[in-house]
């Protein structure tokens, strides 16, 4: 029975290793979630569109930033949570949007600013160097539920396609069912309601603004209309520097943590432990596998094993199985033929388990090969080897040949054979079956009257 999801709960634990550097993947459970707390519910957030084609759930801070430790050591340790606590497949950091918006926040085209009193609150708490105050002052924030961002394009590329804002599921043309946004979007400006946690989007920008200096500064081209967030870039880059500053030795070990949830694969020597795989019963029994390098311990597997059908008598202990009770093995070969009912001597038992044997006789194999039979004429009988031409090998191997050629030793050509009739010499032996059978009677030529 499944249990009914709370779609307010906020999942503890970062997320789950499948393999030291792999995430397992993302659950069904985020999406639910997010549809529940965001006012777009599953809509686009950039243009509002119905969740029916091409509208993608996107992490606000990237999803695989899990991954680095000391990037999320040092995020927990400054917002006060225990070591291993954040998780970033939580609905406060995830947002629904389309494809092609998707993949260009991913690359930082465009983003959320918070409004600036808020940065200036987290920057004013984070200065005073205590966990605790910044802490509180993001669960200030978070009782909000709400808040309101600004959509900023950064790059030139949001100028390809223009925003255009659905307020109806079926917008109808000539009617004000569609809002057209044009780049550089600030007239007027767009504004999102969103149930994202600052701080995440805190952390997107600044992550973006560290890999590019020159993001939101950047002389190649016009971003004259980015001059009304200076102040907030500005901001968003001092919580971000020391945010994700490396602990010091001081503060790891001051940095308390839960038990991390790690879900790596067990290698071949883990699994052949007795100790902890040899219980069938067991949940976490895992049979053992010799094709693959590794056994994946997320579910229970199993392992069907094929038995062949050939069987190899080796040893006693296999011959005593097709051997009757009251016989004894002579010798056992691995194919052999078992010849019951007679004694050592060959005579037959004077009773029942009187002296039995079991005579074991080898059987041909019939995988063996065969010779493949040489069609050659033996040589004739009239050609006799001469004292001193060679060793008498030798004369077979060159009477073989020049016999199959058709000619004699010295290199003339033979006569052609004459049949043993026209010799008057006896028939050859394959002949004599003929003569045992009357001849039939030879059909007359003369003419009937």
């Amino acid at each position: 029975m499944q249990t009914e999801l709370n779609v307010e709960a906020t999942p503890t634990g970062r997320i789950v290793y499948q393999t030291p550097d792999k995430l397992v993947s993302r659950t069904l459970d985020v999406n639910k979630r997010v549809a529940y707390s965001s006012p777009t519910q599953d809509r686009c957030i950039v243009e509002n569109t119905p969740n029916c084609d091409g509208i993608e759930l996107c992490h606000v801070f990237g999803r695989a930033n899990s991954t680095d430790d000391t990037l999320m050591s040092s995020i927990e340790f400054n917002w006060d949570i225990l070591k291993y606590g954040l998780n970033l497949d939580s609905r406060r950091n995830c947002i629904f949007a389309g494809a092609l918006f998707h993949a260009k926040y991913d690359k930082g085209r465009w983003c959320l600013v918070p409004p600036i009193g808020v940065l200036q609150d987290l920057l004013k708490a984070t200065k005073t160097g205590d966990r605790k105050i910044v802490a509180a002052k993001l669960k200030d924030i978070h009782d909000l539920g709400t808040y309101t961002y600004t959509l900023v394009p950064i790059h030139y590329e949001m100028g390809y396609k223009p925003i255009v804002w659905q307020t109806t599921d079926r917008p109808q043309a000539g009617d004000d069912d569609l809002i057209i946004y044009k780049y550089p979007f600030n007239k007027p400006v767009i504004e999102i309601e969103s149930h994202v946690y600052p701080e995440f989007i805190v952390l997107s920008i600044g992550l973006h603004m560290a890999e590019n200096p020159l993001l939101v500064s950047d002389p190649t081209f016009d971003q004259s209309h980015l001059d009304a967030y200076t102040e907030h870039f500005k901001i968003i880059s001092t919580l971000y520097r020391t945010w994700t500053k490396p602990l010091t030795d001081a503060q790891k070990i001051q940095h308390k943590g839960m038990a991390p949830r790690i879900q790596y694969q067990v290698t071949d020597d883990e699994m052949s432990d007795e100790s902890d795989h040899d219980d069938p019963n067991d949940k976490c029994y895992r049979a053992p596998r010799s094709k693959k390098k590794h056994a994946t311990t997320s579910a229970p597997t199993t392992r069907s094993t094929r038995r062949s059908a050939n069987l190899t008598l080796s040893s006693t202990t296999q011959l005593d199985a097709l051997i009757p009770n009251g016989l004894e093995v002579v010798e056992a070969e691995p194919k052999v033929e078992i010849i019951l009912g007679v004694n050592a001597d060959g005579q037959e038992p004077d009773g029942p388990g009187s002296g039995r044997v079991a005579v074991l006789r080898k059987m041909p194999s019939s995988n063996k090969r065969k010779e493949r039979e040489r069609s050659v004429s033996p040589s004739p009988t009239s050609r006799r080897q001469g004292p001193g031409e060679g060793s008498s090998q030798e004369n077979d191997l060159m009477s073989m040949l020049t016999s199959a050629a058709g000619y004699d030793s010295d290199t003339t050509p033979a006569a052609p054979a004459k049949s043993s009739k026209a010799k008057g010499k006896a028939p050859a032996k394959a002949s004599k079956a003929k003569r045992k059978v009357a001849p039939l009677p030879r059909r007359s030529t003369s003419k009937r009257s």
